[in-house]
């Protein structure tokens, strides 16, 4: 297709976000919240949280990352516009315990999240 169509290739995550025109609802956000099962170096290849934080670094949103696990330099996401990021595990489980306990670890992360962003 490249050669014959005049394609082109794109990051997923850069066609979605030009497809729901995300761009025009970032200059009014005050926070952009985002997750990933893992969030680590492969992150930062296309994935969903460095995708919309690369678009929203532009407009000075801070983006924070909730992931169901954090292996990952934060200094170096920090550049691609990521915020913080946050683990949503709150004691040592095993993975088919915190698939088990997704929702309620997402919820409480959450509430903890917004809690202390806006008690600022």
């Amino acid at each position: 297709m490249l050669a014959f169509l005049n394609a082109s290739l794109v990051p997923g995550i850069d066609l979605v976000l030009d497809i729901i025109e995300l761009e025009k609802e970032l200059p009014g956000c005050s926070l952009v919240i985002t997750g990933e099962g893992r969030f680590d170096a492969q992150s930062a290849f296309g994935k969903v949280p460095v995708g919309l934080a690369r678009r929203a670094k532009k407009y000075n949103v801070p983006v924070i990352v909730i992931a169901g696990s954090v292996d990952v330099n934060i200094a170096n996401m920090q550049q691609e516009g990521i915020t913080a990021c946050f683990s949503m595990i709150n004691e040592p489980m095993s993975l088919d315990e915190a698939i088990a306990e997704g929702e309620s670890l997402l919820q409480m992360a959450t509430y903890q999240l917004v809690s202390f962003y806006f008690s600022r």
